[in-house]
């Protein structure tokens, strides 16, 4: 429809369905859901396997006849901080592994730097924002209306009629879906070199609206 190539297409898809369930999705699983396991589960997902299949459609677009197809693919998971870190957490979890305190203080250090960074650079990309084209304003509000409202109400017919859900577990799948859309398609779409706009601004803009969303579904379901 906006006839992006699939680099881009694949951004515009992380803006619409990638859900902020570190940084904004376990402050308000505290709050309201009073249980984070939902929220850490839904972020393990994303990290190990709905990210490498966005990094792969971005990599197979930005990087054509570049190496060998199969030993890039390979290499994706290492070359990416955010997938290496997750499973390396997770293996360190389920075996109960105890790391020296040497090798986990600079973590830690790292760790705590990563979510203002993230943040500051978003921040200075809004500085040196230029004004949407007609049609780019109508992406992001179609991006930011999928993610904030199709979204959850998509969730919540599949978790009802489908799953049959209810109670607790169909409010922690609705206000998981409601989250906005995380940081990371920006992230991305820097560190490939690619166009900032429209992940910047929608993750501007569903965070905003969900303030909204996300208070209508705890208001309906919880």
């Amino acid at each position: 429809m906006f006839r992006h190539r699939q680099a881009d297409q694949a951004i515009g898809a992380m803006c619409a369905s990638y859900v902020n369930s570190a940084n904004l999705g376990i402050p308000v699983a505290v709050h309201v859901l009073h249980d984070t396991s939902f929220i850490v589960a839904a972020a393990l997902f994303q990290m190990l396997f709905v990210t490498p299949l966005f990094l792969v459609l971005i990599d197979l677009d930005t990087h054509r006849g570049v190496g060998a197809l199969w030993r890039r693919m390979l290499r994706l998971p290492f070359r990416n901080p955010v997938i290496a870190a997750s499973a390396t957490g997770l293996a360190v979890a389920t075996t109960g592994l105890a790391l020296p305190a040497e090798a986990v203080s600079p973590v830690q250090l790292l760790g705590g730097a990563g979510v203002p960074s993230a943040l500051f650079a978003l921040g200075m990309s809004l500085h040196a924002r230029s004004r949407p084209t007609p049609a780019a304003r109508t992406e992001r509000r179609l991006l930011a209306g999928l993610k904030t409202v199709v979204r959850p109400l998509l969730a919540y017919l599949l978790a009802r009629y489908a799953f049959a859900l209810s109670g607790h577990a169909l409010f922690a799948v609705v206000l998981c879906a409601g989250l906005p859309t995380a940081q990371n398609a920006f992230i991305f779409a820097s560190e490939y070199r690619l166009p900032t706009d429209l992940p910047r601004d929608t993750v501007l803009l569903t965070t905003l609206l969900s303030m909204v969303t996300l208070t209508l579904i705890a208001y309906a379901l919880g």
